[in-house]
């Protein structure tokens, strides 16, 4: 009897034992799996702000800071006379599919965002691509930055410009720009106003400057979305309701309809001679060269002859002496 319960014991004991291994020996092939396949996380760059005075607000949850702020965000600077940051609550679209029915449902949730505003105459903004080693040069009395969307928003006289210190190359101004970036790179930049100004110069080739109400810009391909639009290139103008620009190769494209189609007008110089008069004829042209009359003058030699003409008339007849030869 005791030997039958070892026996048991025993079996048991190594099926609880084979067991736990094979538990262990599962965890952590799942575990290397999901080390393997898990994706990398987001490095994530610090914002760092000075100024001469700052003040904080715990009950309102803001800062503010003044004189001579100072933003840095990675390759990214902001100088403005004024900055605050407050944290605000927005609601969130977070969508769920149903497997279901294989349709989609919007459910609102509020979620904390981080504002930062800017003021200043003007604030400035400067960011030099590592890649390129061009420099953004944009422009404007109001600014507002979105972290958590990468989202940069020049306002009130908002300008900006692309150069790479040898030559400007490209440069828009308008009511309102929006930067879409992140502290290494620039992804879109979109323009709005009436109008919008933008110009863009090529390394090769001839360059252009058109007019639009709206203004969509990716920055890395260089193409260009125009709405509204009017471009000038040399002496030819091309106008459109959608217009699409590759800053690259200069070709774009036009399309609309009814009274927005595209038009193009293209003026044709004539030659022209230097001296016209030369066309006329002789009779002409030697009229052309004579001095013109002054009709008062005209009517005073006029006058004086004729009065010397009655005069003449109206004096006595003297004889003529005859003289003879002795």
């Amino acid at each position: 009897m005791n030997k039958a319960m070892d026996k048991a014991m025993n079996h048991f004991f190594i099926k609880t034992c084979l067991v736990m291994l094979g538990i262990s020996f599962l965890s952590n092939s799942i575990a290397e799996t999901t080390s393997s396949t898990a994706p990398e996380e987001k490095t994530t760059t610090k914002i760092e702000i000075t100024s001469n005075n700052f003040r904080v607000d715990r009950k309102a949850g803001s800062v503010f800071y003044k004189n001579k702020v100072v933003l840095t965000w990675g390759e990214i600077k902001i100088h403005a006379n004024k900055l605050s940051r407050q944290t605000i609550q927005q609601k969130a679209s977070k969508t769920t599919n149903k497997a279901s029915t294989d349709s989609t449902s919007t459910d609102n949730e509020m979620t904390d965002v981080e504002i930062i505003e800017a003021e200043g105459s003007p604030v400035v903004l400067t960011f030099t691509d590592p890649k390129t080693n061009k420099t953004i040069y944009a422009r404007g009395n109001q600014f507002k930055f979105m972290p958590a969307s990468n989202s940069m928003e020049l306002t009130d006289k908002a300008t900006l410009t692309v150069t790479d210190l040898k030559r400007i190359e490209t440069d828009i101004k308008a009511r309102w720009i929006k930067l879409n970036l992140t502290s290494t790179s620039v992804d879109r930049i979109k323009a709005r106003g009436k109008p919008v100004r933008y110009s863009h110069t090529p390394k090769q080739g001839e360059g252009i400057s058109a007019k639009a109400n709206s203004l969509d810009l990716f920055y890395k391909t260089k193409n260009v979305h125009l709405l509204s639009a009017t471009i000038t290139q040399g002496a030819d103008t091309f106008k459109a309701e959608s217009i699409t620009y590759n800053g690259d190769n200069g070709q774009f494209h036009a399309s609309g309809q009814g009274e927005n189609r595209p038009s193009t007008i293209i003026e044709v110089e004539t030659p022209t001679s230097k001296d016209d008069s030369s066309n006329l004829p002789v009779e002409d042209n030697q009229l052309e060269n004579m001095p013109k009359e002054d009709p008062k003058k005209k009517l005073q030699d006029n006058t004086a002859q004729n009065k010397e003409q009655s005069d003449s008339e109206n004096r006595p007849q003297v004889p003529k002496l005859q003289v003879s030869k002795i």
